[in-house]
């Protein structure tokens, strides 16, 4: 992603593997991608090394992890991500540069001070890739709160598609993180490249 665009754009990977998925990857970073949170949540280690051999190690620096935190002290990678959970017990090192985590309640983010290089809040809108995963949210009432309380880079996640990412824009986001959007798409590289189309216009 260029520099003089703003608004981020952040794939996540789909839970389960999916044919080719890396291949695909590739082409992302290649069209531009920045950002790839790579999200596996039943992987072991060695599931996780595997994935990460598939990708040449110069996309590396632009892999952010969600689980299996050591490999971050193997592979250069750019960083990783706590879950709620995980924001509780994992501490910011030389090593494990956590660079972003998640919030699913306002309240939560409000309070929580500590400096992130940006910050989740889900779900915006109901989910695409989860069934049942639905919004508790109103647009009209994240904007506002944002514009008050945001102290971090602030990130929309959940339910986001080309038909909605403008709304996000212009509702003091940051950038918005997508999963079905993509993965769900015929072409996951071509639906990219139309979202970072849409936020230029």
């Amino acid at each position: 992603m260029s520099s003089e665009i703003d608004f981020q754009i952040i794939v996540i990977s789909p839970p389960k593997n999916l044919a080719k998925e890396q291949d695909t990857l590739c082409k992302l970073f290649e069209a531009g991608l920045n950002t790839f949170h790579l999200r596996k949540p039943t992987f072991t280690s060695q599931e996780m090394k595997a994935y990460l051999d598939l990708v040449p190690r110069k996309y590396h620096p632009r892999i952010v992890i969600h689980s299996r935190y050591e490999l971050a002290e193997t592979y250069i990678l750019k960083g990783i991500h706590l879950t709620e959970q995980k924001r509780k017990t994992v501490i910011k090192t030389d090593t494990f540069s956590v660079i972003s985590t998640s919030f699913h309640q306002l309240d939560d983010y409000r309070l929580n001070q500590k400096d992130y290089e940006y910050v989740f809040i889900s779900p915006v809108f109901n989910s695409i890739s989860k069934s049942n995963y639905s919004s508790n949210f109103k647009l009209e009432e994240l904007n506002l709160f944002l514009n008050e309380y945001k102290h971090n880079t602030t990130i929309a996640l959940g339910g986001i598609c080309i038909d909605n990412i403008l709304n996000i824009k212009s509702a003091n986001f940051d950038g918005a993180a997508m999963i079905g959007c993509i993965w769900h798409s015929d072409d996951p590289v071509v639906a990219f490249l139309e979202l970072m189309k849409k936020i230029r216009e």
